[in-house]
């Protein structure tokens, strides 16, 4: 991050009230904070050692631009800045000029790889899915906002068990017809005959495959059955032409209905790894891996790495029978990758069920090459999404889609009054944005009870919250050119918040997590919202803080704002 220029018209305030206090005498000072409502102060600082003498310290600060006026109060200094810093900031801000809010610099020269959605090519995506990614969405907009080159890439799983199951779902179910001539998208088409192939196994399979203990990447796929599903595979890896037409053409229907989903929300991945392009790669690590003893061969056949822990003692990488499981084709894809990710931080968003294979994955590669760096560098794990009878999943046919969601949303009640009294939003738009904040708004370690009611619950729902204060700033009767009133204390108030932005986007990007981050834009808004007697030059001042807040935490803005600064 570079240092703040104290000319410059639109520079941090804070940032700025925090360089003057390196050379404030008499203690050391903290961190430049802002009060939580609209008063006569528009910064605090907070006094690291009781005998700091804050007077002296006010008495340092005052008249130092940008500061006007500091005074000591309760252990801590109150400022005031000045008013021409207030109204340059606050026309800045109203005529969403991009200075107003830039933290372009913040990271700037850096390159991350961001992995996250990881979709199985055999079902649309659901709201397990939406939960990942929102949170990978939103690092990666982090990133960019700070000025941080980003690639967002997805490990597409389209070899496992799920794979011969949807095969042999579509062979038994989808009648020979292409999506179209079934009138759905065909990740809905190739997801439910997956669905009703599995649901039609026997009691006893669907009961393992159900079990919440068991190691979620093997459910599936640690034994063979030896039905159409396994026959199926078997046949695609050699090179059975008629079911490699079949195995490719599904899996471009699936993929094509996710990716579908994703614009809806307004996410375009730049990569998709399938993991069938590196199951040689796979068989050819196993083969140099067990010669150098990083991995073992069992005495039936089955290759595993011994991680030592009692909790999870063995991670599978071949079955007996020499089948590649989850956890080599995800170790497979990141070794392969790895020309791809050098001198960058790659980031692997993962559900929790997932830690043991991310971490183990770490491990053997650093052991594999220790003189190259390991990838991913960054794992960012999250809990489930639940719902009233356990953890959702495809295979359970209890999971709610995105698409049905988003659907649902566009055409509730709530969304439809608020389109009506804004002009600029747009349902479909609204829809994406309440369904990704909601996730954000959820602490990553905590499950996600999903309630179709709590996503319109402004209690709990960030992206409901945030879509609110968005159509009431953007409303057309607040259109005009920039009018600061640096006097007005709530004007005041929005432009000195502002600057908060900057600060916590460098704190999420430090901890890979935004959660701070989204907690004060959630306050901002439900601030906004609550604020009588609205005046067009605060709402427009908050149009910007506002879209900032939606841009940076990968959230699409609920509508196609006017030009600010058009006539009304």
């Amino acid at each position: 991050m570079s240092h703040p220029d104290f000319k410059a018209p639109c520079a941090n305030l804070l940032d700025l009230t925090q360089a003057l206090l390196a050379h404030v005498p008499h203690g050391e000072h903290g961190l430049v904070g802002v009060p939580e409502t609209s008063g006569a102060a528009d910064a605090t600082v907070k006094l690291r050692q009781a005998g700091s003498d804050a007077d002296v310290a006010a008495a340092a600060l005052t008249g130092a631009s940008p500061v006007a006026q500091a005074w000591a109060a309760r252990g801590h200094i109150e400022l005031r800045f000045d008013d021409d810093r207030i109204a340059a900031l606050g026309a800045a801000l109203e005529c969403g000029a991009p200075e107003a809010l830039d933290t372009s610099d913040l990271r700037a020269g850096e390159r991350w790889i961001v992995d996250f959605s990881d979709p199985n090519a055999t079902k649309a995506l659901h709201v397990g899915h939406l939960r990942n990614v929102a949170i990978g969405q939103c690092l990666a907009r982090m990133a960019e906002a700070a000025g941080i080159s980003v690639t967002r890439y997805s490990r597409v799983s389209d070899f496992g068990r799920s794979t011969g199951e949807a095969l042999a779902g579509y062979l038994r179910y989808g009648e020979g017809r292409s999506p179209a001539q079934h009138g759905v998208k065909g990740d809905h088409l190739i997801g439910d005959c997956y669905a009703r192939y599995v649901i039609d196994m026997t009691t006893d399979e669907r009961a393992e495959l159900s079990d919440e203990r068991a190691d979620q990447a093997l459910s599936r796929e640690k034994d063979t059955r030896h039905d159409l599903a396994d026959e199926l595979l078997e046949r695609w890896r050699s090179d059975d032409k008629e079911i490699a037409r079949l195995y490719k053409q599904v899996r471009e229907w699936t993929i094509d209905g996710q990716d579908a989903t994703l614009a809806r929300l307004g996410i375009v991945m730049d990569c998709n790894l399938l993991e069938s392009d590196y199951l040689d790669e796979g068989e050819r690590f196993v083969d140099a891996a067990v010669a150098r003893g990083i991995i073992t061969k069992t005495a039936g056949g089955a290759t595993v790495y011994e991680t030592g822990a009692k909790d999870y003692p063995r991670l599978l990488l071949q079955r007996n029978d020499g089948f590649p499981t989850q956890h080599l084709r995800y170790l497979a894809t990141y070794l392969v990758a790895r020309p791809l990710m050098v001198g960058a931080t790659s980031i692997s968003v993962l559900g929790q069920e997932w830690a043991n294979l991310a971490r183990y994955t770490v491990e053997i590669l650093r052991q594999f090459e220790p003189d190259v760096d390991i990838h991913p560098k960054v794992v960012v794990t999250h809990e489930m999404v639940v719902g009233k009878d356990g953890v959702v999943k495809s295979s359970k046919g209890d999971a709610p889609l995105i698409d049905v969601l988003l659907d649902m949303l566009a055409a509730s009640e709530p969304v439809a009054e608020l389109c009506a009294r804004c002009e600029r939003c747009e349902p479909e738009r609204v829809a994406a944005t309440v369904g990704l904040g909601y996730f954000l708004g959820q602490p990553v370690t905590k499950r996600v009870m999903l309630s179709p009611d709590d996503l319109l619950d402004e209690r709990k729902s960030v992206g409901w919250m945030l879509v609110r204060a968005w159509s009431k700033a953007w409303d057309s009767e607040f259109d005009g050119p920039p009018d600061p009133h640096a006097e007005d204390e709530v004007y005041r108030f929005v432009a000195a918040h502002s600057q908060r932005h900057r600060r916590l986007l460098a704190r999420a990007l430090e901890g890979y997590e935004g959660f701070k981050l989204v907690r004060f834009h959630f306050h901002f808004a439900r601030w906004f919202n609550d604020l009588t007697g609205l005046t067009p030059p605060v709402a427009r001042a908050a149009r910007t803080v506002l879209d900032a807040g939606l841009q940076t935490l990968g959230l699409p803005a609920p509508g196609t704002p006017g030009l600010t600064g058009e006539a009304t």
